[in-house]
Formats: C-alpha cells, structure tokens, sequence
C-alpha cells in the first residue's frame, strides 16, 4: 500500500499524510462495497410495490363511477412515475458504485497508470469539456476509463460521431463500448496516438482532452504522448489535460518544441482528490 500510494502525482512524502491516505483508501472500499449492497438491494422494493399498485381491487372499481376511475387512473399513472424516478435514480446511483468498484480495481493492478482510486467527477469533467474549443472536425480523449469524462464530453455537446476515446485497459475499453455504442473506443496506446488516428482514417485532430494521469507515468512515456499529441493537433488544436498537483503536466521541453502556449485555467475542489484543469493550445511556428 505504502509503495502504491508513493508513486501517486498528489502525494508529497510526509508519513503523516501517507497514514491518512492508506486510511482513506481502505474507509472508501468499505464504504463503497456497504452501499453496493444495500444499493441494489433498494432498487427492488420500489418496482415491486409499482407492480402490486398496477392491481386494482374489484370492489373499489365498482363503487367508483367513471369520473372517479379517471382520477384514480391519473393518480395511479403519477404514482408509478414517481416510483419509477426513485428506480432510476437508483439505478444510476448503483452504476455508479459499479464504476467505482471497477476502476478502484484497475488502480490496485496499475496504481501509476492509473492515478486515483476514484473516477473523475462530473465537477471535474465539466470543468475540462469547458475547455474545448467550439469548432472541430475530431475529438480524441485519452484514457475513457468508465466513462465519466465522455459522458461529460457528450454532454458539452460533442456528437458521438466525432468523438474518439482511447483506452488502454481492455476491460475498461469493453465498459465504454457497452456504454456508450455510439462512439468509436479505441484499444491502444497514447503513446501511438498518430498511428490509431491514421488507422482510423484521422491525419489531424482539433482537440484533445486527457483523463491519463499524465504526470504519474514516467518520465519518457510522459514526453512520448505529449509528443504524440502535439504533433496529432492542428494549428489552433486544444489539449486539455488535469492534475493533482501546481505542476504542469506537459514538460516544458516538448511544448516549447512544438510551439504550444499553456494555462491552468481552473481549481475543481469537488474532486477526489481535488485537481487543476490546463489547457494547451498549438499555435503557428514563429517565421
């Protein structure tokens, strides 16, 4: 555990803080399996109760004349849409707790690919489709992990069509494409971004936006796909790319060699753990 939570972009060597992580980590798995249970435990009694309602008793319909059944129908009819609201809120919410079980165990195989324990949070998502610019042909996002950054993105307002999502883990790739069976999800390596995009018909792309824990990978993949981006994008492209940390994720080597301007634009607090969203744009080569 110790040696895990020592590769993570946020953590910043003190014991003190490395104890209250491991603590924090092993509370959210428990807190997380009770709620998957008593979750989907829930999910059930509404939908039984809606089944039960939709039987009427023989003697109420016969002392009710025709006005009355009608009232009785509206209110029957609003009371199974309340009570099929509540099942879908639920459902949603246990869909959720299964993401987190399933990303929590791609972090416990691959700590540093992975970065966090938790999936990125929709405040984070948000704070990051802001970001993209309002017109392009392609958009590419790195690491779709289960979803909760394409969802975001589809929901700033990028059709699925023009949506290419990048996944290295396999299961997680298979989950996107249950997901989402619109957009185009992609098994491979950001570190052969050109080679998908080309395999897939793409020479440039307009923008990229990065759930990868960008600044937890090693030193040299980290160049490689921030090279790989930068030479991916057209001139005026974005890439947008968070972190844990103040430092920016892309070395400055790189940007600097592919004349790339960068910002961190915002602080998204509702996040665990909180993050900085940065924004990277390419711009013309200086004559």
């Amino acid at each position: 555990m110790a040696n895990i939570i020592k590769n993570l972009d946020w953590f910043d060597g003190d014991p003190t803080s490395l104890a209250l992580i491991a603590l924090v980590i092993v509370a959210f798995s428990l807190i997380t399996a009770f709620a998957a249970a008593i979750g989907l435990r829930q999910v059930r009694k509404p939908a039984l109760a809606a089944a039960d309602d939709r039987m009427p008793s023989a003697s109420v319909s016969e002392a009710l004349n025709e006005g009355e059944d009608e009232a009785t129908d509206r209110e029957s009819k609003s009371r199974l849409h309340r009570r099929a609201s509540i099942v879908g809120r639920r459902f949603r919410k246990s869909r959720r707790i299964r993401d987190n079980l399933l990303f929590f165990s791609s972090f416990a195989k691959a700590p540093r690919k992975v970065g966090s324990i938790t999936p990125s949070s929709r405040g984070l998502g948000r704070a990051m489709a802001a970001e993209l610019p309002d017109e392009y042909s392609v958009c590419v996002e790195l690491g779709g992990g289960t979803g909760s950054l394409t969802s975001a993105i589809l929901a700033a307002g990028v059709p699925s069509e023009k949506l290419i999502v990048v996944e290295r883990d396999p299961r997680l790739a298979a989950h996107l494409r249950k997901r989402f069976p619109k957009v185009a999800v992609v098994e491979g390596d950001a570190q052969h971004l050109r080679r998908i995009l080309a395999d897939a018909g793409v020479d440039h792309v307009d923008a990229v936006i990065s759930g990868l824990p960008l600044r937890n990978l090693p030193g040299a993949v980290r160049r490689n796909i921030a090279a790989e981006v930068f030479a991916a994008l057209g001139l005026g492209g974005v890439f947008v790319q968070f972190t844990y940390w103040g430092k920016p994720p892309v070395p400055a080597e790189v940007a600097q060699r592919f004349n790339v301007g960068s910002e961190m634009t915002r602080r998204v607090w509702r996040n665990m753990p909180p993050a900085n969203v940065w924004r990277y744009q390419r711009q013309a080569s200086p004559d």
